[in-house]
């Protein structure tokens, strides 16, 4: 719950670097799993620092899904359960695809 308090993202160098990382990630997916924690770390600690945007819930998705991948079933549902909420509460449908496919093929 506490992740829902956090503000909106402002800053416009962090809502690039959010945007830029997302597209790495999508392709990172199918070269190197190791690259994929790192962006998922990287986009969860920007989100922390500088707030939450629509690739938020994209970073929590993919998150889920590295939990799923490590057998922390409970961790990744409450992952899931964190990346549908904040897309639902961002209104980003644009974000759904990316979410839906880390969250329901986990």
């Amino acid at each position: 719950d506490e992740f829902f308090g956090i503000r909106a993202m402002e800053n416009s160098d962090a809502l690039i670097t959010m945007s830029f990382t997302s597209e790495l990630l999508v392709i990172a997916y199918f070269i190197n799993e190791d690259m994929c924690v790192c962006l998922v770390n990287y986009m969860l600690q920007l989100s922390l620092n500088y707030g939450v945007c629509k690739e938020s819930s994209f970073a929590l998705a993919s998150f889920s899904g590295l939990l799923f991948g490590l057998g922390d079933l409970k961790a990744s549902k409450k992952s899931s359960h964190f990346a549908l909420s904040l897309l639902d509460r961002l209104n980003c449908k644009e974000m759904l695809p990316r979410v839906y496919i880390c969250v329901y093929s986990s």
